[in-house]
């Protein structure tokens, strides 16, 4: 930092997000607060910063460090430090399963009554900066996640109530690690059979629970419907045997649907010569689909333009 010149260093959105919102309550109220238009990194992000505070407060650079000085200080007690998060980075099924309960207030008895109050004020948060915004994957999840808990922080100016309610679910979600089932043929790049099984659970646990059952919003991608497998599965109000027979009827179901499949392919290859089976089994791989699906294909295809032709006669 020269003697002419103020600079910010941090790498962190989330500390530029939180110095915004410092001047926005303590110096300016005019100031816009979406740090993240800047795609082009944290260096833009430091530099409209500095432009806000000395738009706001002084060209004096001397002020201007205090003042920065000053809202590090607050950062550092007023945003839960990246490293209570870690257990979320990484483990998709375990910030699905956070994520549905405070993005939809849906909590149920999975949460200690003591951290209800905190909840609630979590899962507000969480409605205003997402704008009705759904995730599209798992780093979108956990980003908005740690926004919710920056925002509820600040807003309640008490950083440790959100820290104990996040070490209250960690315990909670660790707890339980050894009653979470899991259906061992399922894989998340497995497109075809994660859309089955994701549909085949919602319709099975619809057959058996009578009150209203947690229906995850149409994933986008295999692997969005793999999460949504599990967190079905983790959120189900039913007891616990009636889900462990829930997802044993489902992976019943898949076996003998693989089973069926091998035999029809089986039969199949035997009616067609090696080089055009090759060439279904690439168009199935390029089409994500089984060999049936890529012959269903071509069927439609081929009828559809002998359909056009006699139109055009």
């Amino acid at each position: 930092m020269g003697t002419n010149s103020v600079a910010l260093s941090s790498e962190d959105p989330r500390v530029y997000r939180f110095f915004l919102r410092y001047i926005n309550k303590n110096i300016s109220n005019n100031v816009p607060d979406n740090i993240d238009v800047f795609s082009n990194g944290t260096r833009m992000m430091g530099q409209f910063v500095v432009d806000v505070l000395m738009q706001c407060l002084s060209r004096d650079v001397n002020v201007i460090r205090s003042k920065i000085h000053e809202m590090e200080n607050e950062c550092l007690t007023s945003i839960i430090p990246e490293s209570h998060f870690f257990w979320l980075k990484d483990a998709p099924r375990a910030t699905y399963w956070l994520w549905w309960q405070i993005a939809h207030s849906c909590y149920g008895d999975n949460f200690p009554e003591s951290v209800h109050l905190t909840y609630s004020a979590l899962a507000n948060r969480y409605k205003y900066i997402s704008d009705s915004h759904l995730p599209k994957n798992h780093q979108e999840r956990y980003d908005l996640l740690i926004r919710s808990f920056d925002d509820a922080c600040f807003n309640a100016d008490n950083t440790i109530q959100y820290l104990t309610f996040l070490n209250v679910v960690q315990n909670l979600w660790r707890k339980n690690r050894n009653e979470r089932l899991n259906a061992k043929w399922l894989k998340p790049d497995d497109t075809e059979v994660c859309w089955w099984a994701y549909d085949n659970l919602i319709i099975k646990i619809k057959s058996k629970c009578r009150s209203e059952v947690l229906e995850i919003p149409k994933p986008l991608t295999s692997e969005e419907a793999y999460n949504s497998f599990y967190v079905t599965l983790d959120l189900c109000e039913l007891n616990k045997i009636d889900i462990k027979n829930i997802l044993d009827s489902v992976s019943k179901t898949w076996g003998q649907k693989k089973y069926r499949k091998s035999i029809s392919q089986k039969r199949l290859a035997q009616k067609l010569d090696d080089e055009h089976m090759k060439m279904l089994e690439y168009l199935a791989r390029y089409y994500q689909l089984d060999n049936i699906g890529v012959i269903k294909i071509l069927i439609s295809d081929r009828m559809k333009g002998i359909t056009t032709a006699e139109r055009n006669r």
